[in-house]
């Protein structure tokens, strides 16, 4: 470990850190010590904080947060964790006590794997000051069970993405993120109603400045079985995310909102699947007739496999009688 530890007390004369590492975690004991060994592995002359919000896990992974504190002293900089608060709200707290000219984001089951990393953010920020924030990118990698084939989070390469750009599709990973504090001083209100802070946080932040990708791939966005979006409550936890991409939209004066039409039929389509699984055909109608408005809004037509939905859902007999295909089709529409 290469930088230089320099941490304060607030109100002290002695420099704040250049870099704050905004570190939330939640019962993640398998994989939070591989993540703070890529933090503890940067490389770099500067002052380094890590702001850490533990959301009051149950697991172990606090004992493994207080043994790395007491291994670097001065480094950590940890927030209480006497009540669960929620990822939104763990963030939310995270982002005032974040001291540093930038902040990085971590979250515990994801990891860095470039010593270069922050070093080449920063270099980035300090002489390109009209940008808001800086992302790379990433490797994604599947320990989900599904036996998915690891790829780049980023497939198209170029330096400057655009809100339509990060509005369009899924591109960049949280723990690529590098930002200049004091663009986000707190989450507003609107962010807590939906179950995920990534895209409200890049479309705060690139309303504020531009954003650039850096092309190397230096993390690593691990999907896993314990994640938020697969640990039971499906339903409710996808009707957030339909709350989340219209708040962005709202949010961005739905100057994008062909981009949110795309997304919010997808998301139909999945709670559609999810309420073919769980027998409630009523109400897998209902998602799918919102799925396919948004569909036909963008001017895209209902595709067969939108069809294969209606037998399922309409016709359960028939689907018995003709085999697995269409079975196994409501549970294929609900992947991510």
């Amino acid at each position: 470990m290469q930088f230089v530890v320099n941490i304060s007390p607030i109100g002290t004369t002695i420099p704040l850190p250049l870099v704050s590492v905004l570190f939330i975690t939640y019962n993640q004991v398998a994989y939070v010590r591989q993540a703070l060994d890529s933090i503890l592995m940067q490389k770099g002359p500067f002052e380094l904080e890590i702001t850490a919000g533990n959301d009051c896990s149950t697991d172990g992974t606090s004992a493994i947060i207080d043994e790395y504190a007491a291994r670097h002293k001065g480094l950590f900089h940890l927030l209480p964790h006497d009540k669960n608060l929620g990822m939104s709200h763990n963030i939310n707290r995270c982002l005032p006590a974040c001291r540093g000219k930038y902040v990085a984001i971590l979250e515990g089951d994801d990891y860095w794997m470039d010593a270069q990393k922050l070093a080449r953010q920063v270099a980035f920020l300090e002489t390109n000051l009209d940008y808001s924030f800086c992302f790379h990118n990433a490797k994604v990698i599947y320990e989900d069970g599904s036996g998915n084939a690891s790829h780049s989070m980023t497939g198209e390469s170029k330096l400057e993405y655009t809100l339509d750009d990060i509005t369009r599709g899924w591109s960049i990973a949280t723990a690529s993120v590098m930002y200049r504090n004091g663009l986000l001083d707190e989450l507003p209100e609107w962010v807590f109603e939906g179950t995920a802070t990534d895209l409200p946080i890049f479309a705060i932040l690139a309303s504020k400045g531009r954003v650039a990708c850096l092309p190397e791939e230096m993390s690593v966005y691990r999907i896993n079985p314990s994640g938020v979006s697969r640990a039971g409550h499906r339903e409710n936890y996808m009707l957030g995310i339909v709350r989340m991409h219209k708040n962005v939209d709202k949010f961005l004066k739905f100057r994008y909102h062909h981009n949110f039409v795309d997304k919010l039929a997808e998301d139909y389509f999945i709670l559609t699947g999810l309420t073919i699984l769980a027998k409630k055909r009523g109400l897998a109608m209902c998602y799918l007739l919102k799925a396919l408005r948004f569909q036909l809004a963008n001017g895209k037509l209902p595709k067969i496999n939108n069809m294969k939905t209606l037998i399922v859902i309409l016709l359960p007999g028939l689907v018995r009688r003709l085999g697995n295909n269409l079975r196994a089709y409501a549970t294929d529409i609900t992947a991510e």
